[in-house]
């Protein structure tokens, strides 16, 4: 393909003198450029940033020739753009007619859906040598009013929940954001938020404390007094770690035990009340001892999956159960 390209060429042989890294081998490293009959000016259609709902103005590329183009050549859209992106051609020549060639002009509706995308455009050319031509098509497409795509709290304690400070910001160079309303579960999210200029609001985001352990996902909705965009929702994402610690949180009991033998041992915080076996008549049993909790071997050891249930006294984990998996 065209631009810059890079190759390593590797030759094995048995000529003791030619010794590449301890291999007895040569190598060849190539470097150049590839180059086209054609050049473009700019390199492609690169948008930047444009604003849903607002048009942009159109970019234009001319292309000249060189070598067997430099005459002049004709140009044909061979791909088919998506509908939202419209492709003009039409000849070209510099102001002091020494260049030749095609200008092209594409125009991003305003409707463009969010988000960034490159869409190569591909045309036929009249030069035999080079029969097609790629131009890039580039485009960011945001909202008037936007923030970050999403919020994310990692591992979150959960005794003590955590937070996260965002900016949204208006982005289509008017003044003010009219924040009416933020809608979000208040059993698991707070937020508070104050203007730090004339076009960017500071929200923070918090986890409450006492969160069910286990996956967070929320959203947040912000509700503005503005007739070009309303809404604004921010997803949120995390995860909550259980209050209650047990190591390991998963036990592979061995192959054979004599009974009486301690099969596993487990570090449990905060101290548990009591611990149990599910089933009970599974061939183990189990007690506290120091902070821990100890498996033994009762009978035979159970060929099927078994539970131990450690009873805490912490709010929604009242219950931990972990896995004794025997082995095949």
């Amino acid at each position: 393909p065209p631009g810059y390209q890079s190759f390593r060429i590797t030759i094995y042989t048995n000529d003791p003198t030619q010794k590449d890294r301890g291999s007895y081998c040569t190598i060849l490293n190539l470097r150049g450029e590839v180059r086209t009959l054609f050049r473009k000016a700019p390199h492609g259609a690169f948008f930047g940033e444009v604003i849903q709902g607002i048009q942009a103005k159109p970019r234009v590329v001319k292309i000249y020739g060189l070598g067997a183009a430099k005459q002049g050549f004709s140009l044909e859209l061979a791909s088919e753009p998506p509908p939202y992106v419209s492709v003009s051609v039409k000849p070209w020549a510099s102001p002091d007619g020494r260049r030749r060639g095609q200008e092209v002009q594409v125009q991003l509706s305003p409707d463009a859906p969010l988000g960034s995308f490159q869409i190569p455009l591909e045309f036929r050319t009249s030069v035999k040598e080079q029969p097609t031509l790629r131009v890039m098509c580039a485009a960011l497409v945001n909202t008037r009013i936007t923030g970050p795509p999403t919020v994310f709290f990692g591992d979150l304690e959960r005794a003590k929940g955590g937070s996260r400070t965002i900016v949204v910001e208006r982005r289509d160079g008017k003044d003010g954001i009219p924040l009416v309303k933020a809608r979000y579960d208040a059993k698991v999210l707070e937020l508070t938020s104050k203007e730090i200029g004339p076009r960017r609001l500071e929200v923070e985001l918090k986890v409450r404390p006492g969160v069910a352990p286990g996956p967070l996902t929320a959203q947040v909705d912000l509700l503005f007094d503005d007739p070009d965009q309303r809404l604004l929702t921010i997803p949120v994402s995390g995860r909550v770690l259980p209050q209650v610690s047990v190591a390991p949180r998963i036990v592979l009991l061995p192959a054979k035990a004599e009974p009486g033998a301690v099969v596993a041992t487990l570090k449990v915080s905060p101290r548990p009340g009591k611990v149990s076996l599910e089933p009970s008549d599974c061939g183990l049993s189990a007690r506290l001892k120091e902070g821990a909790v100890e498996v033994l071997c009762s009978g035979a050891l159970p060929k099927q999956e078994v539970f131990l249930v450690v009873h805490t006294g912490v709010l929604g984990e009242e219950l931990t159960r972990v896995p004794l998996v025997p082995r095949d």
